[in-house]
């Protein structure tokens, strides 16, 4: 719940100046507000420039330096933070309707993109340092934009780019002066530890009236050692106005705001040390000893620290063993994990299922479809449960799909043990399909209902995110009265949202939606009516992060209903969280998709079809081992030892054993269109694991160069042979990126042929996310995303989605600007 700016009333210090201390009286309150925290293996930067004086034509202009960012890191996200001095009477807008980053304006027709911190404060840039007489119409206001996607993207990796120069402009001019700006990145590195990450934003000025500044952080919950780092970001310090800066009682820094990075701006970050037991730090800043008075306004602090996870699940272990409900910075509780099964000396994954349903008979396109609920039974859960458990190191599932899910049916496998039943217990929501429908207006663009004649159609990720964090119900503060639903009480003192998806619950759960269909079109063209038909895909996943949708309404099961198999449930399922684990359709970044020997159901030759015994029977897995690399320029018939199960691969359906009744692919196995070079080709599995393999499909033993992964190609982007190398999921799965959900943007990835392409994108909160990136072109096709995830219509007429791509985020669904 975001709290007013609050001012510490006169006389609530006591200033000591014969021992050169302030002290903070324990009555004073916290400077700023808890924002947004982030666990993932990684840290943050933080850059910044001072543009007062800098205005020309009524805009100040200068540039954000950033050159801290490790070469490959994935950033997950970037808020640009800024302070001007305006006159009552100019509004609070007057300081965020002209602001461009990197060239782009921060506003759309919706209006400013930057979120007003607090209610303004007084200026700190009179005589003497205080607010003095000037105070009268002046106010200093903070803002923060969500600038994501903003970034841009390095061709050769496919990372958004941080390092360099970003052009800031803010207004400056007509009774407005600009003050600063700073920018905020929060990345990702593989290499790092596990870290929180603890963002603190708001107005807060320390004047002649109020003398001191103080504020505690939380949202750490158990470091991990007594490292740590803190940033203050902050307007108006001078360098001949001096105060002191400490962290836990003790002193860091004297003078620190002097204008470093510009004429009245500062964001200095310092090494501090904290005790590993302690889940609360404070900083303070005083003006004790000295006899002039630095008018300093806080903007945002960010403080991090490693933390503790030693089964490395992601989920710290004070988490995991806690026997009461431990509470966030906003007084939230968070989920009891112990009362559900937790264990901190083993890996847990924590799902949390909703789904979408339909009260009876449904038209898809024209066709009809009886009453269906897309909630996974026992039977796909109980799969997907024993192949976590059967793990070269096991991982316990815990799903919650709600106290109503029901029991399992005469002769149907038991999901119980790993369900999540109880008090405990706040998933599996129902949604119908037709909340996804809606009726396009005569002038409306014809991304507005897009999806409306196929109901259930959700897009990634402004849809998914909607449903997600739908205010379902309001509880107000007692005498108040029961109001509706909506998101505007949410940020009212004493009301409680209930959410589909607690925010509680966002660092130690995954959310997944069973939904129909995803929102991505057949066709790119709006003039085209393929445009309002979305493709067959079975789901998406963060890649890495915490939410999937699994997409199964073109695939029916035994029963004729538009729901997918069990199996195919539990693979698809497995196959997104595999994203969500950081692992890729070929296993390590850049490798090709459909590899014979990367036995996993990452693997589009797996994912439905599942792998294979000598029996025929499929089973659900991830690949346990590295097995060995394929040239496809030199491939020699013949056994592959070691295979644990029966492997699949293409060869020319002529002169094939399949010849003259075998139907050729329509498309490459990764679901790209088939070039003008390709020879029809089918798909082949092994007769046993330990037989022979006739790549060929001819019974004849010979060396050649065959597509077997069918991509189009049998070398390499180069030139160069290609090796279709395995890869050992089980090994290298990160379970510990669920707190580290990308925050709004849209990112351009590689795929191994340096095509820029089209895929997921994760995203916390914010107004709009969708855009292109992510997976890369040989995550495209059936298992995942598609080609032009774009956001045009995911959700109804609210959803408009275009300006998802930066240009405006429009729609009455979003979630509120800047965050």
């Amino acid at each position: 719940m975001k709290r007013a700016w609050l001012v510490a009333v006169a006389g609530a210090l006591v200033l000591h100046l014969r021992f050169g201390v302030a002290p903070v009286r324990a009555e004073t309150p916290d400077a700023l507000t808890f924002f947004k925290n982030y666990f993932l293996t990684g840290d943050y930067v933080v850059g910044g420039v001072g543009l007062r004086g800098q205005g020309v034509n009524g805009l100040a202009t200068g540039s954000i330096v950033m050159n801290a960012v490790p070469h490959g890191a994935d950033v997950a996200a970037a808020f640009l933070y800024w302070q001007v001095v305006t006159k009552d009477s100019l509004g609070v807008e007057s300081g965020s309707l002209p602001v461009t980053f990197r060239n782009r304006p921060l506003r759309s027709a919706d209006g400013p993109w930057g979120k007003v911190l607090g209610g303004g404060t007084s200026p700190c840039w009179s005589a003497g340092g205080g607010t003095g007489a000037s105070g009268g119409a002046n106010r200093t206001y903070s803002y923060r934009a969500d600038v994501l996607r903003l970034l841009d993207v390095d061709e050769s990796t496919g990372k958004f780019v941080v390092n360099g120069s970003h052009p800031v402009q803010l207004p400056d001019g007509n009774g407005v002066t600009a003050l600063g700006a700073s920018l905020v990145v929060v990345y990702r590195d593989a290499s790092l530890p596990l870290s929180a990450i603890v963002m603190y934003d708001g107005a807060y000025t320390m004047d002649q009236s109020t003398e001191a500044m103080a504020q505690k952080i939380q949202g750490f919950y158990q470091p991990a050692s007594a490292s740590a780092r803190i940033t203050h970001i902050v307007g108006s310090g001078q360098a001949n106005k001096s105060e002191r800066l400490l962290f836990n009682g003790s002193l860091i820094a004297t003078n620190p705001f002097q204008g470093v990075v510009g004429a009245s701006w500062d964001n200095p970050t310092f090494d501090v040390t904290s005790p590993v037991g302690l889940t609360s730090v404070t900083t303070t800043a005083d003006h004790a000893g000295f006899g002039t008075f630095d008018c300093l306004t806080w903007g945002a602090m960010v403080y991090r620290t490693t933390v503790k996870d030693s089964d490395g699940d992601g989920l710290l272990d004070v988490w995991e063993s806690a026997s009461a409900p431990i509470v966030d910075p906003t007084g939230r509780a968070l989920p009891l994990l112990s009362a559900m099964g937790a264990d901190p000396a083993r890996k847990d994954l924590f799902i949390e299922a909703g789904y979408m349903q339909t009260g009876g008979p449904t038209t898809y396109g024209g066709v009809s479809q009886p009453a269906h609920s897309h909630l996974p039974g026992h039977a796909a859960i109980k799969l997907l449960g024993d192949t976590f458990r059967d793990a070269p190191e096991p991982i316990a599932l815990h799903v919650d799909a709600g106290n109503a899910y029901p029991l399992p049916a005469a002769g149907e496998p038991s999901a119980e043990p790993y369900l999540i039943r109880g008090a405990a217990a706040r998933g599996g929501e129902a949604i119908d399909e037709s909340a996804t429908a809606c009726t396009r207006g005569t002038t409306d663009p014809p991304w507005v209902c897009q999806f409306s004649a196929y109901p259930g159609t959700v897009g990634w990720k402004t849809g998914f995110r909607f449903l997600r964090d739908e205010v379902l119900s309001v509880t107000p503060p007692p005498g108040a009265g029961v109001p509706p639903p909506g998101e505007d009480y949410c940020e009212k003192p004493g009301y409680t949202c209930n959410r589909r998806f607690d925010r509680a619950r966002k660092d130690t759960f995954r959310y997944v939606l069973f939904a129909h269909a995803l929102g991505i079109p057949k066709s790119e063209d709006p003039e085209q009516p393929d445009f309002h038909v979305p493709r067959t895909n079975t789901g998406v996943g963060d890649f890495p992060g915490g939410d999937v949708m699994v997409t199964l309404g073109a695939f029916a099961d035994t029963d004729g209903l538009p729901v997918g198999s069990p199996f195919m449930q539990a693979s698809t399922l497995l196959h997104e969280l595999g994203h969500t684990f950081e692992r890729r359709h070929g296993g390590a970044a850049r490798e090709p998709n459909c590899k014979p020997t990367y036995l996993s159901v990452m693997n589009y030759l797996y994912q439905l079809r599942g792998l294979p015994d000598d029996g025929g029977t499929p089973h659900l897995d991830l690949s346990r081992e590295v097995l060995p690399a394929l040239d496809e320029t030199s491939l020699f018939d013949g056994p592959i030892g070691g295979l644990p199960y029966r492997i699949g691969w293409y060869a020319p359906l002529a002169g094939s054993y399949f010849e003259g009744f075998g139907r050729a692919a329509a498309r490459h196995c990764d679901g790209s269109e088939l070039l003008p070079t390709d020879v029809p080709m089918v798909r082949v599995d092994s007769r046993t694991a330990a037989s022979p393999i006739d790549w060929n499909a001819n019974g004849r033993v010979e060396a050649l160069p065959l597509d077997v992964n069918f991509n189009g190609r049998t070398t390499g982007p180069d030139g160069a042979p290609e090796f279709l190398a395995g890869s050992n999921d089980w090994a290298a799965a990160h379970l510990n990126q669920t707190g580290g959900r990308r925050n709004t943007g849209a990112l351009f990835v590689l795929d191994d042929t340096g095509r820029l392409a089209v895929g997921a994108l994760s995203l916390d909160s914010g107004r709009g996310d969708l855009g292109r990136g992510d997976l890369g072109r040989g995550d495209l096709g059936r298992g995942d995303l598609g080609r032009g995830d774009q956001g045009r219509g995911d959700l109804g007429r609210g959803d408009l989605g275009r300006g998802d791509l930066g240009r405006g985020d429009l729609g009455s669904l979003a979630l509120g600007r800047g965050d």
